[in-house]
């Protein structure tokens, strides 16, 4: 069995609940500077509710003020396994803190140009919970999706008319590869249909979304490609 140093990279991180969506994620998004607070001073958050997936969402990774604890946590527990390397581990870490740090800025002040009603958008995955907290977006699940398949006729017009009734700017569904599909979903709805977000891991190798950086980047800037759309 393993021996060595054990480090919870999550250490710290403000879980955010799933069950009966009680953090409100989908509509009753927290305000961004609440969700910063939790994340760097709830240093009481137990290591254990960072991996309880049936209560909890583990994608805490999609705010930039949880991966600068993760960035924290990992310097800190490389310093005490390597002690002769302990300044390469936190200086490199400050490095890339920073860097964390002014994309969080950047998004921040171009999510936060837009109009609160503006960012409303419809999704596949309950996977961007955190994201929404931090900037203030609602991300509202699609109803009778399924991931597996294209959708059928029948899911396809309950996605329109759920579009409609929820106001949103745009779609986000992976599995609709039918591009007459795609745009008929778009005429009918009256909406966006966007492009790929990146919830559980990072895009092949030579995509801009192949980093940390790269893919928060990229789920944003396809955010606000349907948030803006129309406003030109």
């Amino acid at each position: 069995s393993f021996r060595g140093l054990e480090i919870v990279a999550t250490q710290g991180v403000a879980p955010r609940r799933l069950a009966n969506d009680e953090e409100g994620s989908h509509g009753h998004a927290h305000d961004h500077e609440h969700a910063r607070d939790h994340a760097h001073d709830d240093r009481r958050a137990s290591a254990g509710h960072g991996h309880d997936h049936g209560a909890f969402d583990p994608h805490a990774w999609q705010d930039p003020g949880n991966a600068l604890v993760y960035v924290e946590n990992i310097a800190r527990g490389l310093a005490s396994a390597d002690p002769a390397n302990r300044d390469v581990y936190l200086r490199r870490a400050a490095g890339y803190a920073a860097r964390i740090e002014a994309l969080d800025r950047e998004l921040a002040q171009a999510f936060g140009s837009l109009p609160r009603t503006q960012r409303r958008v419809i999704t596949q995955h309950d996977a961007f919970g955190y994201f929404a907290q931090a900037y203030g977006i609602d991300f509202i699940s699609a109803v009778g999706i399924s991931s597996a398949a294209e959708p059928s006729a029948k899911e396809v017009a309950a996605l329109v008319t759920q579009a409609k009734d929820s106001k949103v700017k745009g779609i986000f569904v992976e599995n609709i590869s039918n591009p007459r599909l795609v745009e008929q979903i778009a005429q009918e709805a009256g909406v966006r249909v966007g492009g790929t977000l990146y919830s559980d891991a990072l895009a092949k190798a030579g995509h801009p979304a192949d980093t940390y950086l790269g893919m928060m980047r990229w789920n944003a800037r396809q955010l606000l490609d349907v948030f803006r759309a129309g406003d030109s």
